[in-house]
């Protein structure tokens, strides 16, 4: 998923999917490249889950060792900003919710399931356009037609410019 901006994986529920991604939005915005901030994005179906998010990686950053943990200088619901400038942020599916905004990655999880999905990417697309972001999307293969059809229409499409990918659980040497 490093060589490609677009990335949208096929998975199965239960992956840790989400929590790698937490992992790495702590890593990049914890460990910042001079002139290279870092703001990143998760968009979730709903309020509560996009909260959830948040608390994910305010949990991980509680437990790093004291000496590489940058401090934050605000801590709320939705977004944890780090005082050398970084950020990440949540979101619910709205249809402009990221209009006003630039990100450097965005993790969209169980895009199939979100209802605004379409517009969303066209609120995206002038980021990762301009070769500043990467997008990332899961989701379980359950939402076709209708909610999650921008999702499918992507996946199925053999033009797309997104890198895919499938991730099942009998692939996962621990999973039972």
């Amino acid at each position: 998923c490093e060589a490609n901006r677009l990335n949208m994986f096929l998975k199965s529920r239960q992956m840790l999917m989400t929590w790698y991604f937490c992992a790495r939005f702590l890593w990049k915005a914890n460990f910042c490249f001079p002139g290279k901030v870092f703001r990143g994005a998760f968009l979730s179906e709903n309020q509560d889950k996009a909260a959830e998010l948040i608390r994910r990686v305010r949990f991980m950053w509680e437990r790093l060792p004291a000496h590489l943990r940058v401090d934050l200088r605000a801590d709320n619901t939705y977004e944890l900003e780090f005082a050398n400038g970084a950020k990440i942020e949540a979101f619910p599916d709205t249809p402009d919710v990221t209009r006003t905004y630039s990100f450097t990655e965005i993790y969209s999880t169980e895009a199939a399931f979100h209802e605004y999905a379409d517009q969303q990417w066209a609120a995206i697309w002038p980021t990762i356009d301009r070769g500043v972001g990467k997008f990332f999307c899961d989701s379980t293969p359950n939402g076709r037609g209708g909610r999650g059809k921008w999702f499918c229409d992507m996946w199925h499409n053999v033009e797309t410019p997104f890198g895919k990918d499938e991730i099942w659980w009998y692939e996962n040497p621990n999973y039972d």
